[in-house]
């Protein structure tokens, strides 16, 4: 890729010293990358070109997400907030608010019908992406999550938390939590599903 080892990425996407920059790259050849200096940006992954910006946060954009059709993406910030964005036109969709700190993590379901958000105020949320209304929220770690993610078949959620500990929830118990996988001496930052759901890494 034209990208890799390119320094010109950072400088593509406004980046001053001291900043920090993390990429999520689509199967499509679309990339976002988001910053500390509240906004994300999509670029073209074969040839670096930017295609649109997002700017509308009050705070720093730590993670964002495309839906399985990448028209639509979602952004995380310390402001508290997600915002859902169109991809291609920078339109923001809808504001998803309730929690009450930073939100580090979003995700899509498959079917891009939820999102599932991870807050620092030790809960995730799960909203309808259409309405941007919270559904339901997940209590019972007990420090700040990390990340939060779908299982393949959209039938389970997966977080992680600095509480050393990561939770499978399940949506046939109305969310709630069937697992909790101890063992880690230190914090859980990131936790995912193996393709065919069977494996947690």
């Amino acid at each position: 890729s034209p990208l890799a080892g390119d320094d010109r990425l950072g400088e593509d996407a406004g980046l001053v010293d001291g900043s920090e920059l993390t990429v999520v790259v689509s199967p499509s050849h679309l990339l976002v990358a988001t910053t500390w200096d509240g906004t994300a940006r999509v670029f073209e992954a074969t040839t670096g070109e930017s295609v649109q910006e997002f700017r509308g946060h009050a705070d720093l954009v730590c993670s964002a997400a495309f839906t399985p059709g990448r028209m639509q993406l979602v952004t995380t910030s310390h402001d508290c907030t997600a915002k859902i964005w169109e991809t291609f036109s920078g339109r923001c969709k809808g504001t998803l608010e309730g929690h009450t700190a930073k939100v580090v993590s979003a995700a899509f379901s498959p079917d891009g019908v939820h999102i599932i958000t991870a807050s620092w105020d030790r809960t995730a949320k799960l909203w309808l992406a259409a309405s941007c209304r919270c559904v339901y929220t997940l209590q019972g770690h007990v420090g700040s999550l990390t990340s939060a993610s779908f299982s393949m078949d959209g039938q389970s959620v997966l977080t992680s938390s600095m509480d050393e500990t990561a939770k499978i929830w399940k949506s046939d118990r109305g969310l709630k939590c069937e697992h909790t996988l101890e063992g880690h001496m230190r914090p859980v930052r990131s936790a995912v599903f193996s393709p065919d759901d069977m494996y947690v890494l």
